[in-house]
């Protein structure tokens, strides 16, 4: 059964459509868009999603609730540090903090101020290390005219895979990789790995 509260999260309001762009933009992670006292504001399907599986992290009338008043003081502090400006790009973001679940993994959420906007609200990202994306290769080759070596390539890519470990796990060579990345990049109209992940992750080879 869905929480309440979770059902209720605003997915984005209109005065927030542009904070929510500019956010999906720099990362394809799911995120949170909140205030420096943990209000929710804006909400990626995929963050609803791990708020719903996710005991870590609860939802209580609209703001992300941690597990305990330690964590709970830790991401606020973060939250106040992104809105001072010290994280302007989750890649490269020292804001984050590691949340223990249950099952003897973590959640990681990384908190980042928003290019071109006076914060609040900042992007919550949540990285998962379980979570992997479920794209159709198959619908790859049909929309963007990818060869099967090249839609398993973009498949990786989305996962966030480096050009090495696309060539260990493909067991080809790093020259290949990258020529294969460079076709992908081309077919897609993509310029980076964060814009085809955005990409693909919102178009209909996207099957979770």
């Amino acid at each position: 059964m869905t929480d309440p509260d979770i059902a209720d999260l605003p997915a984005v309001k209109p005065r927030h459509i542009e904070l929510f762009a500019s956010a999906a933009e720099l990362s394809p992670l799911p995120f949170l868009l909140c205030d420096t006292k943990g209000k929710i504001l804006g909400s990626s399907r995929g963050a609803r999603s791990l708020l719903t599986a996710n005991h870590a992290l609860e939802c209580r009338h609209q703001r992300l609730q941690l597990a305990s008043r330690p964590l709970q003081q830790q991401f606020i502090e973060l939250l106040e540090r992104g809105a001072a400006g010290e994280a302007p790009d989750p890649r490269s973001s020292s804001l984050l903090m590691k949340v223990p679940r249950d099952n003897n993994s973590t959640l990681t959420l990384m908190v980042s101020a928003l290019p071109d906007f006076s914060a609040p609200p900042l992007a919550v990202y949540m990285h998962e290390p379980h979570f992997t994306a479920r794209i159709s290769e198959s619908a790859l080759c049909a929309l963007y005219d990818l060869t099967p070596a090249e839609a398993r390539v973009a498949r990786i890519m989305v996962n966030g895979a480096s050009t090495r470990e696309i060539a260990d796990h493909n067991q080809t060579s790093v020259h290949t990789v990258r020529n294969q990345m460079k076709n992908v990049f081309t077919k897609t109209g993509a310029s980076r790995q964060a814009e085809l992940a955005i990409l693909l992750l919102g178009g209909p080879a996207h099957t979770r």
